[in-house]
């Protein structure tokens, strides 16, 4: 099916993969899943106050009205009251019966009737016309009944009908709208102004007119207005809807910060690099938008379900017509056939894929994981492999300080180097002065050259600090750097005086991981383009490992994998992976991936914890038990409820009681994922 044939629900953004629902909403035709989500949108706020009052006063009259249809009704026709036809009382209060009757039909009834026709007249056949031919039927002969003053009329059995299905569906469809609005109210994270400067001169503008490049100010407790680079300040910053770790994070002059993020304890001024369309919360709730739109086989499913449901229990009910005129005549007959009509339930399978994937959806996004489509959740079980790419994905972004050697004679030679390197935001430098406990001397003259490293005095000697490029631009040619090492050269006035060396760390939470799902039975394989040497130390962790692999090689390592059947989960996060990501059967983009990464990817980690792979696996395993849980709970009860029905044990008005129950306890069950 084609995006543009996909039908959207107006109130709670289901995809709806057949004819949708046609309801006037302030003059313009909207389309529903189903009668509930229209009842919800006059609720819910999407309509004015004065229109959710008027909403709730019909609703109320409704229920007062068909509760006392249904007390009259029993009293007269449970054996108080005698039941002959021509008696006065009997007749007034059949009367009283069809006064009261009447605007329940019209209020809440009637939208069903007019929503049947209209579904019939596109030819789409809804599970508002089993209610509409049951409650009108009722209604009608009870009509006849009462102007004719002949047989039984059923007026408690219409009100009650199309009542208790305007609560159960209302029910069923807030469920559902409590799950599509749950993402939706991340836009309440953000503030409505920003504090730009421009000039030395700070002004309040409101966060839609903030451009890329304008400077913003955030001072302590304040939440961030703008994705942005730090240009000024440093102290903690709470990112928990983005990585959905509660710690503060500290930020420093150069990081990167998250519209929606709070500043605990620092003032920082930040350039924006997004406006507000393209922030990283509207990105992010875009995705999830889109990813509902997609279809995961078990809605698939259910859609099979749905399209055979309602036409087959017009013919069971008009089977039990049949039968039960011919056994018992025409009264056992109506009661039978509606009961069979309103005991079926279609909306318990219709709810039971798509409610279930949408909680799981949102609840996954409020722990830093942004789906891109639905049937990853599906895809996910199905992984026998993991790859990860190396570098930035399992390794740390800092390298680790490893030594250094001095061929000169300079006194206190480190001492100098982390007292100069004091002065540098670059990585290399900080993992350094993580390293170095000792004092500091002052430095002065201190320069950075960008790209290249730093350079000082110290007691009138010039020192350079930094690549091999900045030695050959001083006349300096290092010796090659070791195998699976960093280097940072060190010169003093002109000569050679020292190497520091660093090398990579592969992260914790990367090790902890790969534990995790080499115990749960998956194949690990590391998949990198860097040379042999920086790769052959991981192989000792990874099932397998490849090295200096362009990006058409690693999408090559991938399909011969997919060619010996093997289910493909690939972990990366640069450009230089979109290619293996676009082929595999499950792809997953780490934090701060490349543009093209984050397009390849299925799943989106926000949080670069890794340890959240296996448990997304576990998770995946978890819906599916509740998604099939549901289809079981429906099949069961349509099944039984059927045959009772049709058995001609049941009532309708029981029916539709138990109508509600089904549905509610499929919205119980899926709710439940929320928890998990």
């Amino acid at each position: 099916m084609k995006m543009s044939e996909i039908h959207k629900c107006y109130q709670c953004g289901i995809s709806i993969s057949g004819n949708p629902i046609v309801f006037n909403v302030k003059g313009v035709d909207r389309e529903f899943c189903c009668t509930g989500c229209y009842l919800v949108n006059k609720i819910s706020g999407n309509e004015t106050s004065q229109s959710v009052q008027k909403f709730f006063i019909k609703f109320g009259i409704s229920f007062f009205l068909a509760g006392y249809v249904m007390m009259l009704s029993f009293t007269i026709y449970g054996g108080d009251v005698s039941k002959d036809y021509h008696d006065p009382i009997v007749k007034l209060t059949n009367y009283f019966l069809l006064l009261l009757s009447t605007p329940v039909m019209a209020l809440i009834g009637f939208d069903y009737l007019v929503n049947s026709i209209k579904a019939l007249l596109r030819k789409s056949i809804t599970t508002d016309l089993l209610i509409a031919i049951g409650a009108f039927s009722a209604y009608g002969i009870s009509v006849y009944s009462t102007l004719m003053g002949v047989g039984t009329p059923y007026y408690e059995t219409a009100t009650m009908i199309v009542a208790l299905s305007a609560f159960g569906k209302f029910i069923e469809a807030f469920g559902r709208y409590r799950a599509a609005k749950s993402i939706g109210e991340t836009k309440d994270l953000l503030p409505s102004y920003a504090t730009v400067v421009e000039n030395g001169t700070e002004k309040i503008i409101r966060i839609d007119e903030v451009k890329i490049g304008d400077i913003v100010k955030v001072k302590p407790d304040e939440i961030i207005p703008v994705d942005g680079i730090i240009v000024e300040g440093e102290g903690f910053v709470k990112e928990s809807f983005f990585t959905g770790e509660q710690k503060p994070v500290a930020k420093f002059e150069g990081d990167s910060v998250y519209a929606g993020s709070v500043s605990i304890d620092g003032s920082f001024l930040i350039k924006a690099i997004n406006d507000f369309n393209s922030n990283t919360i509207n990105k992010i709730i875009e995705n999830i938008e889109l990813a509902k739109l997609s279809f995961a086989p078990e809605k698939n499913i259910a859609d099979k379900i749905s399209a055979i449901f309602v036409p087959t229990i017009i013919t069971l009910s008009a089977i039990t017509f049949g039968f039960w005129y011919y056994e018992s005549g025409f009264d056992k007959a109506l009661m039978s056939s509606l009961a069979v009509l309103l005991i079926a339930c279609p909306c318990a399978f219709n709810v039971a894929a798509p409610l279930a994937l949408w909680n799981a959806a949102n609840s996954l996004a409020r722990r830093g994981i942004i789906l891109q489509n639905l049937r990853a959740l599906y895809s996910v079980r199905h992984i026998n492999e993991v790859l990860f790419d190396k570098t930035g994905t399992i390794t740390l972004e800092n390298l680790e300080y490893s030594g250094y050697t001095q061929f000169g004679d300079e006194k206190d030679f480190i001492k100098k180097v982390a007292s100069i390197e004091n002065y540098s935001k670059h990585p290399i430098a900080k993992s350094l002065l993580n390293h170095y406990q000792g004092d500091f001397v002052k430095p002065s003259k201190v320069r950075i050259i960008p790209g290249y490293g730093i350079e000082a005095f110290i007691e009138d000697k010039k020192w350079y600090i930094g690549s091999k490029e900045l030695m050959e631009s001083i006349g300096i040619t290092p010796k090659a750097c070791e195998e699976n090492l960093s280097c940072v050269y060190v010169a003093v006035d002109g000569r050679l005086e020292g190497t520091l060396y660093f090398k990579q760390k592969i992260d914790e939470n990367a090790l902890e991981a790969i534990k995790r799902l080499k115990d749960m039975g998956y194949k690990v394989g590391l998949i990198s383009g860097d040379e042999r040497a920086f790769v052959e130390e991981f192989s000792n962790i990874f099932d397998e490992v490849y090295w200096s692999l362009k990006p058409q090689d690693k999408q090559k390592v991938v399909m011969d994998k997919k060619s010996k059947g093997a289910k493909i989960m690939y972990v990366g996060d640069g450009i230089n992976d979109a290619l293996a990501m676009a082929i595999s059967d499950v792809s997953v983009a780490v934090a701060n991936a490349s543009g093209v990464a984050r397009i390849s990817a299925s799943i989106l980690l926000f949080n670069k914890n890794l340890k959240a792979i296996p448990w997304i696996i576990k998770f995946s395993n978890q819906v599916k038990k509740i998604i099939y849980t549901n289809f079981i709970w429906a099949s069961v009860y349509n099944t039984f409820g059927i045959a009772l029905a049709m058995a001609g044990l049941i009532q309708p008005i029981w029916s539709a009681v138990f109508m509600i129950i089904s549905s509610v306890s499929v919205v119980y069950n899926s709710s439940r994922i929320e928890n998990m």
